[in-house]
């Protein structure tokens, strides 16, 4: 069993005691034969995760947590990350990544961002906490959330750490808990709609419209994950 791949049972794990239900998805478009009018609402995010920390574990993108809800209750939704939305840019510390979610109408929370950060033999679990509501209302059509950037630096007393603290060992070296994570979400589509329209040919000619999601707040996120 590859690291990914205990990395993301780890987080289904995860998924389905907090939610009580769990399902995994992919991301479309990962195949060029795939085309837009054959999906439900897909939504746009571009994604940086940096770590200024412990700059040697940069956490890359495994899934993007999305919560629906499902009369009174929620229902989990892992969506796992493709080699490819990795977005290369010239001169950057880090690669971007280019997420899309595929979403049928209702209400949804984008929950966070679960990555890892590995140098042989340490490898960090990162979790990036976004409680962003959603609401999708289309049944078509494709959509832009925004750029999502979060890096981690030292955390302070109280703030919440940027992933869990076991294993110990990997968890501190990696600087998951001992660090927590700064977040901004901006409309970058002016630079962003370049790289999503080149790398996947579906979305070349399509019209795009904007969703853009709401600014971090870290009381509001950090009293969501105390809940």
């Amino acid at each position: 069993m590859t690291r990914r791949t205990w990395a993301t049972l780890c987080a289904c794990l995860l998924l389905l005691l907090t939610t009580g239900c769990a399902s995994f998805r992919t991301m479309p478009f990962a195949s060029p034969a795939e085309k837009v009018e054959d999906k439900k609402a897909v939504y746009l995010l571009m994604v940086t995760l940096e770590n200024s920390y412990r700059p040697s574990f940069h956490p890359r993108l495994q899934t993007v947590v999305v919560d629906r809800r499902v009369g009174d209750k929620w229902e989990g939704n892992l969506i796992s990350a493709d080699l490819q939305g990795i977005v290369v840019v010239p001169g950057a510390a880090v690669n971007s990544y280019a997420a899309r979610l595929e979403l049928e109408p209702g209400e949804y929370v984008l929950r966070r961002l679960n990555a890892n950060g590995m140098v042989f033999p340490i490898q960090g679990t990162f979790e990036v906490p976004l409680y962003a509501n959603l609401s999708v209302r289309e049944p078509n059509g494709v959509f832009y959330l925004g750029n999502v950037r979060a890096t981690v630096r030292e955390a302070k007393e109280g703030e919440l750490k940027a992933g869990p603290v076991i294993p110990l060992i990997d968890q501190a070296v990696a600087g998951a808990s001992g660090g927590t994570f700064e977040v901004t979400i901006t409309d970058a589509w002016r630079t962003d709609e370049a790289v999503f329209r080149s790398q996947f040919p579906a979305l070349a000619k399509v019209p795009v419209r904007k969703a853009i999601l709401p600014a971090w707040n870290r009381a509001k996120v950090k009293r969501a994950t105390e809940k």
